[in-house]
């Protein structure tokens, strides 16, 4: 496919002398541009035929329904515990593993709790921007996370010890600190704060 040249915008020239550059002269001396699809999408852009300002609309939003002195504070790891239990399903804990974020003020108050992903008996697939996203969206200034082992048993599994990694390295760049992963099962938890893993 080739693309004989037109007028174009005066902004776009630079471009266009660009694009001319990287051309092959055509066989009647004119100089055509071997579009490939890419380069058509550019040309269609300069000569207006895409308006590059169509693009979806993103809209950010936080509603709190709780005021702020009415929220739970959480100072420690049995703390968020408790916030976290009361807002798991006590049918699920022992039946397939879930991830939840815990979005937190300045002050540790609990701004919401968020469910990442559900997955089956033996993991869940965490995503690293689906934490961070809702931790931006609700403008926190830290997090705790949590997930359930079905099996009862609390130690951490490699898997466990690697998404901590990626989440603290991601809080640190963020500004917003992984204050701590807690590993749920009905009897009880493990924390990695209080292990001094984070």
């Amino acid at each position: 496919m080739s693309f004989r040249h037109k007028a174009i915008r005066p902004a776009a020239h630079f471009l266009f002398l660009f694009l001319m550059v990287l051309s092959l002269p055509g066989a009647s001396g004119s100089v055509l541009i071997h579009c490939s699809p890419k380069r058509k999408e550019i040309m269609d852009a300069l000569e207006g035929k895409i308006d590059l300002f169509d693009v979806a609309e993103i809209k950010l939003s936080y509603s709190a329904k709780v005021k702020a002195s009415l929220r739970p504070c959480v100072c420690s790891s049995r703390q968020v515990y408790e916030v976290f239990v009361r807002a798991w399903n006590p049918e699920r804990i022992g039946f397939v593993e879930d991830f939840k974020v815990m979005l937190l003020s300045r002050s540790n108050r609990v701004l919401g709790i968020v469910a990442i992903s559900s997955g089956g008996t033996a993991g869940t697939i965490v995503d690293i921007k689906l934490v961070f996203a809702a931790a931006l969206k609700a403008n926190a200034s830290s997090i705790a996370v949590a997930h359930n082992h079905p099996s009862g048993y609390m130690m951490p599994s490699e898997q466990d010890k690697r998404v901590t990694r990626r989440l603290r390295e991601a809080g640190e760049l963020l500004e917003i600190p992984l204050l701590d992963h807690l590993i749920l099962s009905a009897d009880g938890f493990y924390s990695f704060a209080d292990e001094g893993k984070l």
